[in-house]
């Protein structure tokens, strides 16, 4: 009888909320009835039972035996309906299938206000933040807005979308018009090309006019356009392919001359600096073509030189899904593909090396014959990010998931029919993280859709799906795989077949470097990239070989966008000094104290006859920082300071931050300052939120199902990470993970990590990371993490040596009150430890070290704080004042306690 009363009790719980408010109810008149009536029975037995206190008692009354079950079947049949109902609701609008159950019976809920809807537009959009509302009439919708804060860009509807009626027929109708919107700014950007054509002077309003998606869109029609013609034309015009390539050269000189120029926001800049990383590879193309003519390699137009590009072209009498009126098609191979006019907003695109040709080939060609995906390699070779590049090429929403262990075949189930019906691409990424049962159901419900996709049918049967599913032909799936470590496994044989493999190597990185200092407007690009090049492959070989050391592609990003920033700051001054200082004070940070002479001989041996610059100041920060160390009675310590500034300058960089170093480095402390200092110094309040990773498992962090009701159960760090990441706290947060990583647990924050900057949790909801929120990890040592995280995280070593035991005694002797009492005090630590120096710990903790075995290892700072405890017992306090100034006793007292903490290390004898 219990055990079906407690079924009764979960049941109940879960489905009160829905039923009893809220426009839900209405919905679903029949059910709600039911529901009322099984919760007038339930409260009279629970009445009963809070009366009667025996549980013996309670349980033998027949009649209680006799309703549990049948309340239990009626509450199984609301929950029935109301599940039914949410798939309607998601049939209607496939992109809810993306949101978990609660947030979707949430928005549901507040169907009937579409100003409620504002909260959730990036949960089921690329990158529309907030839509506009008429002022007089709400349910008019004029404008969307785009994400990037400050200057986003907004977009005015052709027709303004009337927000009536149910949400997802709005909602539906709103991305209609969203796509028809879009599709009249390719057609004004492709017909602006025409007067590029003719004056090159007008490339600059026609980039002004358009969104940052669609002035790239201009520039790469008209490169297409170009380059085809003059290879139509080269038999006839013998110097066609040259004037091609120059014209290319012209068009890319022009765009990188306005870098430097003061482009107002950073939206604007992200879309002038993504204009010039896409054209310099359209003019290494153009180039290469010219000499392929010129050494009769290249006859035509339909060479398989030219063909294995991306072509773009604006086909006026073509028709696609959107309306019948042009087309964009996208060309790669023999493969075309319709642009999906999904608003993108200002995103970085990628460098194109030729790994990343032969990925969108290989790519291009498996969607052809309707297989899906799979790029595969070490950390850090961009699979994932490749993926969504392509993607952004076509105009389609990509929606990346962070597959966990925790996830079931109705999970993927559930996304795979989001992405059918609303013709998406999803990318798996770690996809060899989901345990093996579970791939093999996923092998059949994917062989369903490629099957379905062959045969070209518009409805087709799901796996374990009653009703035949929509089916959107440009739907496609990636999945991505790091190679065997700790909790991975290989792909069934039958999963396998369904996708092509792409060989994921390390790419070319001098040709990135190469091509992004050219778009953030460094003149001397190539020589510096070279210096650059080689400076980071040497520093694989010859320094020594620590588990947080990345010399990859994240490093190499993060370095490049504060060359960029350098650069504008200071015009006037050398590009070798500006590359030199960036390269030296971003690397620092990371290295352990016996590398750093190393690493600064190879940067002097690179910049010769360069005194090296100074480091970078900050007047104001490091003033108050003063005050905030003296306020906490410590020891302003050059070292120590040091790390801090480290610590502020990755802050700006990196979301993900790593602290990472022995106990008694002083870390919490540096955290401590840093925040007090940023608070005065910009005004805003920060506030630190720590918790223990390791204290709980992996489950009760980001939330588990409840294999016997089914029901979700938030996690510690998910209701965190909602909590915080709202855009309207006035407050900064950092998230402080305070204990050991290993690879169970930080897999899991891979997609916050990276670019994605969203949390995905196994019951399917996806929470973007804010601007006022970074996420840090203050650890001891990283030789559990995987090489996935350590690269995606920004990191800060602290060495033993940079704070050492010194400054901490110091620090407790001028908490002391007695001034006499502190000079005494000084003059024994001189006497009986020494001093303390970066090279050298002093004649005690050197003697101990030379000349005796200890038991266990044990930090200096640690001991030195035993002893400062033990002496401040025995010498403070009522049953102490006896002593008095016995300077003699004190003596005494102070060698007693030496023994009994630096050396309680040694064995008796």
């Amino acid at each position: 009888t219990l055990e079906s009363w407690v079924k009764v009790q979960m049941m109940w719980c879960a489905l009160e909320s829905v039923f009893t408010g809220g426009d839900i109810a209405k919905q679903l008149p029949k059910e709600a009835k039911k529901f009322t009536k099984v919760d007038k029975d339930w409260a009279k037995i629970m009445t009963k039972a809070s009366e009667c206190r025996n549980v013996v008692e309670c349980c033998a009354d027949e009649l209680l035996q006799n309703t549990l079950p049948t309340m239990y079947g009626e509450l199984e049949k609301c929950q029935k309906s109301l599940e039914g109902y949410l798939e309607q609701k998601q049939k209607a609008f496939p992109r809810f299938y993306f949101v978990s159950n609660a947030k979707l019976l949430t928005i549901l809920s507040q169907g009937s206000d579409p100003l409620a809807m504002n909260e959730y537009y990036e949960n089921v959009f690329d990158a529309i933040q907030y839509v506009e509302h008429d002022k007089k009439d709400k349910t008019i919708i004029h404008k969307i807005h785009g994400d990037g804060g400050v200057g986003h860009e907004v977009i005015p509807f052709i027709t303004p979308v009337k927000a009536v009626g149910n949400i997802e027929d709005w909602l539906t109708t709103l991305l209609e018009t969203t796509r028809l919107t879009l599709k009249d700014h390719a057609r004004t950007c492709s017909a602006g090309v025409l007067d590029v054509q003719n004056d090159l002077g007008k490339l600059r309003p026609l980039v002004d006019s358009n969104i940052a998606q669609f002035a790239l869109l201009a520039i790469q029609i008209m490169w297409t356009y170009e380059t085809q013609n003059a290879l139509e034309h080269c038999k006839i015009k013998k110097n066609a392919m040259k004037e091609n390539s120059v014209r290319q050269s012209q068009v890319l000189t022009e765009l990188s001359s306005w870098c430097l120029q003061d482009l107002g926001t950073k939206v604007n800049r992200k879309k002038i600096e993504t204009l010039v990383t896409v054209h310099v590879h359209q003019r290494d193309i153009a180039n290469e073509l010219a000499i392929l003519v010129k050494n009769k390699k290249v006859h035509d137009a339909n060479d398989f030189d030219w063909l294995k590009q991306a072509r773009f072209y604006w086909r006026p009498s073509a028709t696609d899904d959107v309306c019948n009126d042009g087309a964009t098609v996208v060309s790669i191979t023999d493969v075309d593909f319709n642009y999906q006019y999904e608003y993108l907003g200002s995103k970085e695109r990628l460098v194109i090396t030729p790994l990343t040709d032969k990925c969108y080939i290989t790519l291009a060609q498996a969607l052809g014959m309707y297989f899906g995906g799979a790029p595969a390699g070490p950390a850090g070779t961009g699979k994932t990010e490749t993926t969504k590049d392509l993607g952004n090429t076509l105009g389609i929403f990509v929606v990346v998931t962070n597959c966990t262990d925790q996830m079931k075949y109705t999970d993927c189930a559930k996304i795979f029919k989001g992405l059918c019906q609303g013709g998406l691409w999803g990318c798996f990424d770690e996809f060899n993280r989901i345990t093996l049962p579970v791939l093999s159901v996923v092998a059949q419900q994917v062989l369903a859709i490629q099957n379905a996709k062959k045969q070209g049918l518009e409805f087709f049967q799901f796996p374990g799906d009653p009703q035949n599913v929509v089916l959107k032909p440009v739907c496609a799936f990636f999945i991505t795989m790091n190679p065997g470590y700790a909790g991975r496994q290989e792909l069934p044989e039958n999963l396998k077949a369904l996708f092509r493999g792409v060989a994921m190597m390390t790419p070319d990185f001098q040709i990135i470097k190469k091509v992004k200092m050219c778009s953030v407007g460094y003149k001397e690009f190539d020589l510096l990239s070279a210096k650059f090049f080689s400076l980071y492959s040497t520093c694989k070989e010859q320094l020594s070989n620590q588990r947080h050391y990345d010399w990859g592609l994240r490093n190499i990003l993060s370095v490049l966008r504060t060359m960029g920033a350098t650069k504008r700051e200071n015009t006037e001054k050398p590009e070798a000094f500006l590359v030199y200082r960036t390269v030296r004070d971003m690397n620092l940070s990371k290295l352990v104290a016996q590398d750093v002479p190393l690493f600064l001989s190879l940067l002097a041996d690179l910049f010769p006859g360069m005194s090296p610059p100074p480091k970078g100041d900050y007047p104001k920060e490091e003033a108050i920082l003063k005050t905030v160390v003296e306020k906490y009675d410590l020891v302003h310590h050059d070292d120590w300071i040091l790390k801090v500034k480290q610590l502020y300058e990755t802050t700006k960089v990196r979301h993900g931050i790593m602290l990472v170093g022995p106990s008694g480095g002083g870390k919490s402390c540096i955290f401590k300052c840093l925040k007090d200092t940023l608070q005065e110094s910009e005004g805003i309040q920060y506030k630190d939120i720590r918790f223990n990773p390791k204290a709980i498992r992996a489950q009760e962090m980001y939330g588990e199902t409840d294999p016997l009701s089914g029901e979700w159960t938030t996690g510690v760090f998910a209701a965190i990470w909602a909590k915080y990441n709202n855009r309207n706290n006035a407050f900064n947060t950092w998230i402080i993970a305070d204990g050991p990583v290993d690879a169970i647990w930080i897999e899991d924050l891979n997609t916050v990590l990276d670019d994605n900057k969203i949390l995905t949790l196994a019951n399917g909801d996806r929470m973007p990371m804010t601007d006022n929120v970074k996420i840090m990890f203050e650890v001891e040592t990283l030789v559990n993490a995987s090489p996935a995280t350590v690269s995606r995280a920004g990191i800060i070593y602290v060495s033993e040596t940079d704070l050492d035991w010194g400054p901490v005694l110091e620090a407790w002797v001028r908490k002391r009150s007695d001034t006499d009492h502190q000079v005494f005090l000084r003059s024994l630590i001189e006497k009986w430890i020494g001093t303390s120096t970066p090279t050298d710990p002093g004649p005690c903790f050197d003697f101990l070290q030379r000349n005796t075995a200890e038991v266990m290892k044990e930090g200096r700072v640690g001991r030195i704080s035993s002893l400062t405890q033990l002496f401040q017992g025995l010498t403070e306090g009522e049953d102490c004042n006896f002593i008095g100034n016995n300077n003699k006793a004190l003596e005494r007292i102070f060698v007693y306690c030496l023994c009994w903490s630096v050396a309680a290390l040694l064995e008796a004898e």
